[in-house]
C-alpha cells in the first residue's frame, strides 16, 4: 500500500506505517494536600488536563501494579537471551560429545563449568 502524499492524509488509514503513536504528556507531583497527582496533557478535542490523584500508599500500589505489568510483557534483556542461548549450545554440545563413541588415544573436548 502506498503513502498518500497529500494534505488529506488519514493516520487510521495508515496504522502499520505508523512507528511513533501519538503520547500525552504526563507529569507525576505532590499537591498541597499532599497526593500524588498524575497530570496528562489535555488533546486538541478537550477542554482541560486529565488529573488523577491519589493517597501515598495507594500511588504506591498503582506504580508496582504497572510495573508488574510492564515486565511480565516486556522482552527478555539482551544478556538473559544470550545466557540461554550459551546454555543451549552446550546442551547441544554436551550431547554430541555423550553419542560420540570415542576412540582409542582420542582426547575428548572439556567443557567448563
Amino acid at each position: 500500500m502506498g503513502i498518500n502524499c497529500t494534505s488529506d492524509f488519514d493516520w487510521d488509514d495508515y496504522g502499520d506505517e505508523v512507528v511513533v503513536p501519538e503520547q500525552a504528556a504526563t507529569a507525576v507531583y505532590w499537591n498541597p494536600r499532599k497526593e500524588i497527582v498524575i497530570r496528562q496533557k489535555q488533546a486538541w478535542d478537550e477542554d482541560s488536563d486529565t488529573f488523577i490523584t491519589l493517597d501515598p500508599a495507594s500511588a504506591a500500589k498503582v506504580a508496582q501494579r504497572i510495573l508488574l505489568e510492564v515486565n511480565s510483557r516486556a522482552p527478555a534483556p539482551v544478556s538473559a537471551n544470550a545466557g540461554r542461548q550459551k546454555r543451549y549450545r552446550e546442551k547441544k554440545r554436551q550431547s554430541h560429545i555423550d553419542e560420540a563413541p570415542a576412540e582409542e588415544g582420542s582426547v575428548l573436548p572439556f567443557a567448563a563449568e
